[in-house]
């Protein structure tokens, strides 16, 4: 008796097992199709064609004749634009920096660099993580965090995009601190900034 109310007590236990993965698996299915599914390739297609379809709206702002045509025009590149970002931010977010020549190889790195803060928030850290992943190019990543810095008027974080005087030589690029910008240089994998110099035929 006392054998047969442990076995009961076994397949007791071994069914509630089963039912609570069940309803687990039922649970995490639902959230899944809850979430959707991006195409990056369909993305990438959308943003362009936004891109593109923006550029050529400054054909209609130089053509218009009033203050109202113009807002009416602004309007629809305002919303055009804040689509084009959203595709641009969820490629990134799920696919990371597109190999060279996609994008109809529109300037990706300047264009992020002029993007509002908030897109930036979100897609910042994730382009950092891919950098350290060994999955997309530190010196990319370096380009645009120093192209937004310079943007917004402030100094280089990581000394990577390099001036040139009038005659056509390279300037030390504006940083605040030599050995704290080599800091973050050997960070993202890239070669200390003096090093970086004299790679580009620069002397100390």
């Amino acid at each position: 008796m006392k054998t047969m109310k442990t076995n009961l007590a076994n397949i007791s236990n071994f069914a509630f097992a089963m039912l609570s993965g069940l309803l687990l698996s039922v649970s995490a299915c639902r959230q899944n199709a809850s979430v959707p599914q991006e195409d990056p390739k369909a993305l990438e297609t959308a943003f362009t064609n936004a891109f593109y379809k923006s550029f050529n709206q400054t054909r209609d702002f130089r053509n218009a004749n009033t203050q109202e045509v113009v807002d009416s025009i602004q309007a629809i590149h305002d919303t055009e634009n804040a689509a084009m970002l959203d595709h641009l931010k969820k490629y990134l977010l799920l696919a990371g920096w597109p190999e060279e020549g996609s994008f109809s190889r529109i300037n990706l790195k300047e264009y992020i660099s002029h993007a509002p803060d908030d897109f930036l928030a979100e897609v910042l850290p994730s382009l950092k993580n891919r950098v350290l992943e060994g999955q997309m190019p530190g010196e990319v990543y370096a380009n645009i965090v120093d192209g937004r810095s310079l943007n917004n008027g402030g100094l280089q974080i990581y000394g990577s995009l390099v001036r040139k005087d009038r005659d056509g030589s390279k300037l030390l690029p504006y940083i605040l601190d030599i050995n704290q910008t080599n800091g973050f240089r050997k960070e993202i994998g890239l070669p200390e900034l003096t090093e970086y110099l004299l790679l580009n035929g620069e002397k100390d």
